[in-house]
């Protein structure tokens, strides 16, 4: 593989992360701020689900969207243990090519 891109599960989590920020930035309300902003920072992980039942029951997002995030971070988590259980034959990328932004 060349990059760690080209994982499935990387853009199955790509796809929920996006979702989870296009649709707090449509249901906007000044109330729901800290849980958005708290929303958007867990969108890759397991806080991300109990995050969504919250923002659900307060009514801040609708329910078709919980539920959509719900499947999407599933499928994610399924995946990575896939990967867990049977990771990929070679190097997933070069640590040399990897490039971080400085300050």
């Amino acid at each position: 593989m060349d990059s760690y891109r080209s994982l499935d599960a990387w853009k199955i989590a790509n796809e929920a992360t996006c979702l989870t920020y296009r649709s707090c930035d449509k249901a906007y309300q000044g109330r729901a701020r800290s849980i958005f902003d708290q929303l958007r920072r867990a969108a890759l992980s397991v806080e991300a689900e109990c995050l969504l039942r919250v923002a659900g029951q307060l009514g801040y997002l609708p329910d078709n969207i919980c539920q959509q995030l719900e499947g999407v971070l599933g499928r994610i988590m399924q995946m990575l243990r896939r990967l867990m259980r049977n990771p990929p034959a070679g190097p997933t990328h070069d640590a040399r090519r990897t490039t971080h932004a400085n300050g």
